[in-house]
């Protein structure tokens, strides 16, 4: 039994620190788009917690 609740504590940290972690990066896409278009695009694979845009001139 505790052999058992320590991989699933072991579980529960990996799951926390997947969280923390995932995060994409996506280049080269049009100026006209905005975080809501971005969101709507990626939501069908998962909630989408946030969307920062940042140009480069």
């Amino acid at each position: 039994q505790q052999h058992q609740q320590r991989a699933q504590l072991d579980l529960i940290k990996k799951q926390q620190a997947l969280l923390l972690m995932c995060r994409i990066y996506i280049g080269s896409i049009n100026f006209e788009l905005n975080e809501a278009m971005l969101k709507q695009a990626f939501q069908p694979f998962g909630p989408v917690k946030s969307v920062s845009l940042t140009f480069d001139p």
